[in-house]
């Protein structure tokens, strides 16, 4: 198995790379916070399909780099976990390897004192899990040059301690009396307790390593925890920085097509274009193309209007100037005809001409080119609605009722009507010239369609 010392390096790299992307990670979000208009431009480029699918793959981006370095940290953790284990196994395996040894020298003991030759056959079992474990240990401590040395003074230990052992077997078979004398006195041979001490050693040793090989895993785990918690932190600050941005964008961009639809007005102003390629851009390029045709055909129907006035106010003119001049003719001859001596019948008869017939007629058509010439004027204060710019302000109605109603004292009493304003009236947002227009039409249709 690797060593930890290679895997260790990597994981130093790894972070090392790691904060280097986090620091130019920070770098990146300070210059979009001290440069936003080059990042809302290029949001306001998107439509609205590229900016869900930005939504969309930048926390998927994320994630993928998350998954990834999960992943390696999982690969991680688990080779962590397998070095832990395999310190665990090399330390059982240990402690049966050290029973083992305990074993055989009771197997050795038990055929000196009984001649019973069930101990010989057990510590010929014993001797052969010995050898199949020390060589088992052998190769799981390969990778540690430390406890590979140990072992092998194991192993030293091990064949000189049963050479000797093999021969006090070889006496007590013969029968010979100094085999119980040499087991007793060893005769400088080695100890079953100093093959235990080494193994004790080797143990030990082990058991450091597997300690230092689960802190490594639980640093291993709790550096996995804390990149869960970060990337899932960063995943929902990536959403939301993101949809904030884009909202953001979208709603700047409603909120000034908004103001302009709501401050419409048909004159010749045309506001910038809106910035971007999106819908929100094509909506508000209808809109000004929408209003340039409007303009076109207000100025279409304000010439139209012109045209008709002008055209309608000559022959208005001509009506007015001969109908008084009529008036003034008639006037002449009937103060020349009141000079002549005519019979009481024909002084009825005229004064019912002069004053009926004729008077009426030119009542009438006075009356009428002034209805025409109003008409007129309507057309042109109409043609002139979509350029003015209303100033709405709090308006007493009662105070426009009264100014009305007094300008219009003349006209009242020629007909002869009363006018009755019943208050408190209100107080209103509105501009005043249009309230007070708004009245006088009022007023003077109702003077003028009233009952005679």
């Amino acid at each position: 198995m690797p060593s930890l010392v290679p895997m260790i390096d990597v994981m130093r790299g790894q972070m090392s790379l790691a904060r280097a992307t986090m620091s130019v990670d920070v770098e990146m979000l300070s210059t979009c916070c001290n440069k936003p208009m080059r990042h809302r431009s290029f949001i306001d480029a998107l439509t609205f399909r590229q900016k869900a699918i930005f939504l969309v793959s930048a926390p998927m981006v994320l994630l993928l780099l998350s998954s990834g370095l999960a992943m390696h940290m999982h690969s991680q953790i688990r080779e962590a976990q397998a070095w832990a284990l395999h310190s665990k196994n090399v330390i059982a395996r240990g402690v049966v390897l050290g029973q083992l040894f305990v074993g055989a020298c009771a197997d050795l003991r038990g055929y000196l004192l009984t001649e019973n030759v069930y101990f010989v056959e057990q510590r010929a079992k014993r001797v052969e899990q010995i050898a199949r474990t020390l060589e088992s240990l052998s190769e799981s401590v390969s990778d540690n040059a430390a406890q590979s040395e140990a072992l092998k003074v194991v192993l030293a230990q091990k064949q000189s301690y049963f050479n000797w052992s093999e021969s006090v077997v070889a006496l007590a078979r013969n029968n010979d009396p100094r085999a119980l004398d040499k087991f007793r006195t060893l005769q400088g041979e080695t100890d079953i307790r100093d093959i235990l001490n080494s193994l004790d050693k080797f143990l030990l040793n082990e058991w450091r390593l597997g300690e230092l090989r689960m802190a490594q895993l639980e640093k291993y785990t709790q550096r996995a925890q804390f990149a869960s918690v970060l990337f899932l932190v960063l995943g929902v600050g990536t959403v939301g920085v993101v949809g904030w941005l884009l909202s953001e964008s979208v709603l700047q961009r409603f909120r000034v097509l908004l103001s302009r639809i709501e401050s419409f007005r048909v004159d010749d102003t045309d506001d910038a274009p809106l910035s971007g390629r999106d819908e929100i851009s094509r909506l508000d390029q209808a809109f000004r193309t929408l209003r340039r045709s409007l303009v076109e055909k207000t100025r279409e129907n304000e010439m139209f209007v012109y045209s008709v006035s002008h055209d309608l106010r000559a022959p208005l003119v001509n009506l007015r100037g001969f109908g008084e001049e009529l008036r003034t003719s008639i006037d002449e001859l009937r103060t020349f005809l009141s000079g002549h001596l005519f019979s009481e019948p024909e002084h009825a008869r005229l004064d019912r001409i002069f004053r009926s017939d004729i008077g009426q007629s030119l009542d009438f058509i006075s009356s009428s080119v002034k209805r025409l010439s109003s008409i007129i004027d309507s057309l042109l204060r109409f043609s002139r609605l979509s350029r003015v710019l209303y100033q709405p302000r709090m308006t007493s109605v009662g105070e426009t009722v009264d100014h009305v109603v007094s300008s219009l004292r003349g006209t009242i009493a020629e007909r002869g009507v009363e006018v009755e304003v019943r208050g408190p009236l209100p107080t209103v947002f509105v501009d005043p010239a249009v309230l007070e227009q708004v009245v006088a039409n009022l007023l003077e249709n109702a003077i003028k369609y009233s009952d005679p």
